[in-house]
């Protein structure tokens, strides 16, 4: 999971901060988590990817289709 981090995925920390991933630099990931705050964390540190707004919603709708 952690080999295929790109720029724009949206993460969580195992420290429970959530951001988007603005940049790399060797082992050092750098996590935008406000307009205009930006934050260094260890590539180790991140623990998931958080779902694209709505997937998950979206995928919820589909399931509940044609069943009462």
């Amino acid at each position: 999971m952690l080999a295929s981090l790109k720029t724009g995925d949206r993460v969580v920390t195992s420290g429970g901060v959530f951001g988007t991933i603005a940049g790399f630099r060797d082992n050092v990931v750098q996590l935008q988590i406000a307009p205009t705050v930006k934050i260094d964390v260890a590539r180790s540190a991140i623990t998931g990817i958080q779902p694209e707004p709505g997937a998950a919603s979206k995928s919820s709708e589909e399931d509940g289709k044609g069943k009462k």
